[in-house]
């Protein structure tokens, strides 16, 4: 027996059986939406991934109208000899204003040649506080034209065009097991704040390290407040369980006694952003901060 949790559209018309849970996501999902083969879901009318893979419905296609096109008056930036890895000495040139795509197979050379070779050219002109109008000088006093040359990747030129950099990549925001997005957003301690400032929680001297999930104080001493636990077995790796004394929440059992609104410090966590949103919405140093997340 194989079972796959999969997205992927190839392993689910390949499976033998499939079930769909759903509908939504969040406080909108966890039913059993169906459960059957692949052409028997395709007709199911409530089934978000069998309408999508019968082609009743398809993601939105950007208009022609909006699709920019390369002519005279595009700038560019040029990488070139950019020999990274498997790269041979290649020159590309990338339109600026526009979205760009980097195809290729797998292991072809798309992340060699920009989060290998690009992104290290550009990072001398953007590091904080650099005047990126300056010219680099080179080993011998002589000026560059503009171009920072790293002898194992290439050259790029063009980047003066530029504002600004963001790389985003599939690396996790956070190595720290019990970080959220809450607390990487920073409103994580204004939250723990607003417990420790109940009534409840005032008369039993709570403060909001009580609330923390990283403190002695508050958190569950059996997970220390990740709501796992790791199981090992002799001839697989480890996996992590729900912890079974605090079953997921974190918390003791006396914290979770205190509640907001009747929502404990638990049931924040668990929270889609637009439910906490609602929850914390009079609170403009809360509300403002996830009213970007859920544009």
């Amino acid at each position: 027996t194989i079972i796959i949790v999969e997205h992927d559209k190839r392993f689910i018309e390949i499976a033998d059986e499939i079930i769909d849970i759903g509908p939504g996501a969040g406080i909108n999902g966890g039913k059993l939406v169906f459960q059957g083969t692949l052409d028997e879901l395709k007709n199911v009318s409530n089934s978000y991934t069998g309408q999508f893979l019968s082609g009743k419905l398809s993601l939105p296609q950007k208009p022609n109208d909006l699709k920019k096109k390369v002519d005279d008056s595009t700038d560019f930036l040029t990488i070139k000899n950019a020999k990274t890895n498997n790269l041979k000495s290649i020159k590309v040139e990338i339109p600026l204003g526009m979205m760009v795509g980097i195809a290729g197979v797998s292991g072809s050379g798309k992340s060699s040649l920009i989060l290998d070779t690009l992104v290290p050219l550009l990072q001398p002109f953007f590091k904080r506080g650099a005047d990126k109008t300056k010219k680099k000088n080179n080993e011998n006093g002589e000026e560059e034209n503009g171009e920072e040359l790293v002898e194992y990747s290439g050259k790029v030129s063009g980047w003066e065009k530029l504002d600004e950099v963001i790389v985003v990549s599939q690396k996790p925001i956070s190595r720290v097991k019990t970080s959220t997005p809450a607390s990487y957003v920073g409103i994580w301690d204004k939250i723990r704040d607003k417990f420790s400032k109940l009534a409840e929680s005032k008369k039993r001297k709570y403060t909001s390290g009580h609330f923390s999930y990283n403190s002695d104080k508050g958190r569950c001493p059996s997970c220390r407040g990740t709501g796992e636990q790791d199981l090992k077995i002799s001839f697989l790796s480890s996996f992590n369980i729900v912890c079974k004394e605090c079953h997921g929440l974190r918390y003791k059992p006396e914290i979770l006694e205190i509640n907001y609104k009747t929502n404990s410090i638990a049931d924040v966590l668990n929270m889609t952003v637009s439910e906490a949103l609602k929850l914390f919405a009079v609170d403009n140093s809360i509300s403002n901060i996830l009213q970007i997340l859920e544009d």
